[in-house]
Formats: C-alpha cells, structure tokens, sequence
C-alpha cells in the first residue's frame, strides 16, 4: 500500500543511542521493505553524523528543518502546515510527543510511547522533567489515534498512570536492534578487538547509561563479593555524573580498581564485537521501558544476565538468565557460574535462536506496516 507518513525525526538526528536507534531502525527498515512509502523527516536543526547520515539522502527521505525563526515555534506550527502541503496520511512522533496543533489536520496520528520510567522513579528526575514528561506523554495519548507501547510493561504502566486511556488504543510492538548485531561474529575480530582496545582474556560487559536507576552499584558489589582468584574485570560502557562519582568512590573504598575498565565511548560498528567476546554481559536494570542492551547481547550469542522484573523479562526471556539485581549476591552466584558451569551457560544459549524470532526486523516493520495500512482503511 502506497501512503505518505511523517516522522518527527528530532531523536533519529540528535540522539546515538537509545531513542535514536529506534527511530533510525524503523524509519531505515520502512524504507527497505517498502521502497514505495513517501517518508517525510521532521527535525528542526538535523546535524549530520556516522549514525544519520543515511537520512540525508533525498532520494529516499524528504528532510523537512527549521530555516528561520526558533525550533519550537516551528515544531509546533510549521509542521502542521507542511503536513497539510504535502497531504501526508499519517504522523508518527516516535518519542512520546505529537504537536497539538496537527489535531487541526486530518492526518493519522500515530505515537510510541517507550516507557513511563519517570513516574515510576519521580525521585530519579528532577522536579520539572517530570512534569514536562508527564505533560507530553499524557497528551500524546489523548490526541494519537494508535500507541505503540514497546513492551507488555510499557502498555501496562500506561494503563495504570493514564487510566483514561483505552488499552484497546495501545498496540505492543516489540523493537528489533541494528542488522549489525544480527551477523556473524568471526574470532579474529574478537582477537583484533581485544588487541586494540587492550581488553583481557576475560571480562563481563555492562553497556548503558550510569543512573541509579541502571543499578550499576549492584554489580560493582557483587564483582566485589566473588572470591579474588575467580574475579575476573568488568567492562564498562556509558556515561555519567553523580552516580558514576558515586561508583567510583565505593571501587576506590574497596580497593577494587584493577577490576574495572570504564569506556565512555566505542565505536558503535564494533560493539557486536565487543558483547561477543564477554564471557556475558550484565543489565542490572530495576526498570526499562525494553531493555535494548539485552536484545543486541542476545543477537550476537552472548550470556545475558539481567533482572527479572519489569520489560526485561520479556527482552531476555527463556534465553537470558534472568536474576533479582536487587541482590548483589545473586548477581554474582550468576556470574560464578557463567565463569564454572558451561553446561549451565549451553542450556541459555541454545535458546537465543527461538526467542529472537519475534524480535527480527521484518516481523517488527511489518507489525508497524500493518497498524499503518488499518488506519488508513
């Protein structure tokens, strides 16, 4: 079915992980599987980097930005006006935000709503991003035609804060990851990974923003409670502030530094690469809106230990090895045994390849083909 459908495109450009990787996964996907959509882009100030160059081209996109007057003026009425020039069918806000001024158009509205993390732990987000993200996410339920929540939790975390919306409204689409993290992995790769980057023989991953929320503390803890001759290092990947200030202290108290390795960077094409050669990767997370770490570490065959609560439980599933992170100690009984008991680790990985069946990229864009072409009808 042939149709024109506006995204607005502000993360797909601005943000390289998280939200922008789905907003790049879908959009990219859209277009390869149906070359005959018209897809339009809506950001005001695009900058072009490694990650959205591809959105760029203007034989595949329409790139829509803001050439004069202030970002949010012309978020909020200029892109009403270009939905009504060119005739789009539908608007897609692909982070829980659709302008109120486009209600005055007879597109579609159609939003995704990732998580609802900051009513769940107000004490995590200060005081006015709570209430900014409330605002937003609440009246993008009420004007959207359909939601997208990614996760049986998202949708049931919905229908608890916003209880005036209709669950009937909510659709669960699943999100897939980077076809990269989908490929075979060759052990030289691995060795000329670990030669550049001067990685040890063994080390357990963790890949994500430090917040307290991520629970990173729990798993420094519990490298900290495993006997010294079996402790191997912790990789970490991501940023942060206060709680990463925080971390680094209780290393230090704990005379725990040999132990761990911080990245705040990798280069995004390497980091298959990089969860494939851990001995398993380690999401902590008390509540994610999906867990996406868990999905990419999954792809590419690893270990996965993560909670057993909240999305995760669905990201992970049968294939992960699913503990209570609430707990360091069990933290590490799951790490002990994925260094000892390779019989145990077998029995998770065997059940990677039937879990990620439903996470594959085409199942995923065809259930978003599908909510697109019933709107329309």
């Amino acid at each position: 079915m042939k149709f024109k459908i506006g995204f607005d495109a502000h993360r797909l450009f601005h943000n390289n992980t998280g939200l922008g990787n789905y907003s790049r996964t879908l959009v990219s996907s859209l277009r390869t599987l149906c070359p005959e959509i018209e897809i339009h882009l809506f950001c005001a100030k695009p900058k072009e980097n490694n990650f959205n160059s591809e959105f760029f081209d203007g034989q595949k996109y329409i790139l829509h930005h803001c050439t004069h007057g202030i970002s949010i003026s012309w978020r909020h009425f200029e892109i009403p006006k270009l939905i009504e020039k060119y005739q789009l069918d539908i608007y897609h806000g692909l982070s829980a935000e659709i302008p109120k001024a486009i209600l005055k158009t007879n597109v579609k509205k159609v939003v995704t709503i990732h998580d609802i993390i900051f009513l769940e732990f107000p004490k995590q987000y200060p005081w006015l991003d709570r209430q900014v993200y409330n605002i937003k996410s609440k009246k993008a339920c009420e004007y959207a035609d359909k939601i997208v929540a990614i996760s049986e939790a998202t949708k049931e975390a919905i229908v608890k804060y916003y209880p005036e919306v209709n669950p009937a409204k909510i659709d669960v689409i699943y999100q897939s990851c980077h076809p990269r993290f989908w490929q075979t992995i060759n052990p030289q790769d691995i060795e000329e990974l670990r030669s550049s980057f001067k990685l040890p023989p063994k080390f357990f991953l963790y890949v994500g923003s430090i917040i307290e929320r991520k629970n990173l503390l729990n798993l420094v803890k519990a490298i900290g409670f495993m006997d010294e001759k079996e402790r191997i290092p912790l990789v970490v990947l991501g940023t942060g502030k206060t709680y990463l200030a925080e971390i680094k202290s209780y290393i230090k108290s704990e005379n725990l530094k040999p132990w761990f390795i911080f990245f705040e960077a990798f280069p995004y094409e390497k980091l298959p690469t990089l969860y494939k050669a851990s001995v398993a990767s380690i999401y902590p997370s008390l509540s994610e809106g999906f867990g996406i770490p868990v999905l990419e570490s999954l792809c590419t065959g690893t270990l996965t230990i993560t909670h057993k609560h909240s999305s995760l439980k669905e990201a992970g599933g049968e294939a992960a090895c699913l503990v209570d992170c609430t707990s360091p100690q069990e933290i590490k009984s799951a790490m002990e045994k994925a260094l000892n008991d390779q019989s145990w680790k077998e029995e998770y990985l065997k059940k990677i390849h039937n879990h990620l069946q439903k996470f594959k990229l085409e199942n995923a864009t065809n259930q978003y083909l599908s909510l697109y072409t019933a709107l329309l009808k």
